[in-house]
């Protein structure tokens, strides 16, 4: 991710929290989302957190360090880096992309693990769109 794009990621969220919007889609660039057309960087984790009611706004604002820790730690592998994070029915998402999902979720596996709030599944795809490779469950 560039400073450019950490900048705007960081600027809406602060906006969005601002405002109170409750339920938001929010891609770094682009579309949202699996938008980021880098054909080398195909594969995907979808890190999912499920929301309490009333809960996306905090979610979101409690998660940023770990969004960002998560996002140095993939750049600093070389394993890829976070494309965005979507809220809404009930779940917060984060996105990642790289060139080898396993090896991506071997380095998220160990940021997510000192995060203030507990991941609820992981998906890992090879496309993303289609049906995920493997569902990762907490144990």
């Amino acid at each position: 991710m560039t400073k450019r794009r950490l900048v705007v990621l960081l600027i809406a969220g602060a906006c969005l929290l601002l405002s109170g919007c409750a339920v938001v889609a929010l891609g770094v660039i682009g579309d949202g989302p699996g938008t980021s057309g880098d054909d080398e960087e195909s594969d995907w984790v979808v890190v999912t957190y499920t929301l309490k009611a009333g809960a996306p706004t905090r979610t979101m604002d409690v998660l940023l360090e770990t969004e960002m820790a998560a996002d140095a730690a993939l750049q600093d592998a070389s394993a890829g880096s976070i494309d965005g994070n979507e809220v809404g029915a009930g779940e917060y998402q984060l996105y990642f992309v790289g060139p080898d999902r396993h090896r991506m979720w071997q380095v998220l596996e160990r940021v997510l693990a000192k995060a203030p709030l507990k991941w609820t599944r992981v998906e890992l795809y090879q496309t993303l769109g289609e049906e995920p490779d493997e569902v990762i469950l907490p144990r």
